[in-house]
């Protein structure tokens, strides 16, 4: 990463928010950087909100696809694209969403046996609290190679899987 360059993940709930993090800081997979719980294909996001990013700013937003219209998702883009502080926007569907990838991602059959969780209560909340989620993951076998990897169908097809922009 070039000296000056900042990387700011949106993404849509605590729950992804905890992997981004754990993402960054134990698997050491993809750029470094702040995340903030906004959700991009349902919230409108305002100049205020993104001139608090400070200035060379690449903006990744995760999202999940199982929603119907995705002219949020393209108006923000858009959007934050005529600012002068946003480098570049990169987006990361979530195909269709989190927990799918997870499945895609790992050994498990649900997401909720990551956690070890009943309910998808439990399991939100379990990847909220838990301290050492890279253990859990590792125990169910995460292989980062083929997160973020599926190209989304359906309203969302024309939107570029663009993950491959922010791996390490």
């Amino acid at each position: 990463m070039r000296a000056g360059q900042k990387y700011v993940y949106l993404v849509e709930g605590q729950d992804e928010k905890s992997i981004i993090r754990m993402l960054i800081s134990e698997y050491k997979c993809i750029k470094p950087g702040k995340i903030h719980v906004i959700n991009v294909v349902q919230e409108k996001i305002n100049k205020a909100r993104a001139a608090t990013w400070g200035d060379n700013v690449y903006i990744c937003c995760v999202f999940d696809t199982d929603v119907r219209d995705p002219g949020q998702l393209l108006a923000n883009r858009n959007f934050l694209l005529s600012l002068s502080n946003i480098r570049d926007v990169i987006l990361i569907p979530q195909v269709l969403n989190l927990e799918d990838e997870l499945v895609r991602a790992s050994m498990v059959r649900n997401a909720k046996e990551i956690t070890k969780s009943s309910t998808d209560a439990e399991y939100k909340h379990a990847l909220i609290k838990i301290d050492n989620l890279k253990r859990l993951f590792d125990a169910a076998e995460f292989d980062f190679s083929k997160f973020w990897v599926t190209e989304p169908r359906g309203n969302f097809e024309n939107i570029d899987n663009e993950s491959s922009k922010i791996r390490l």
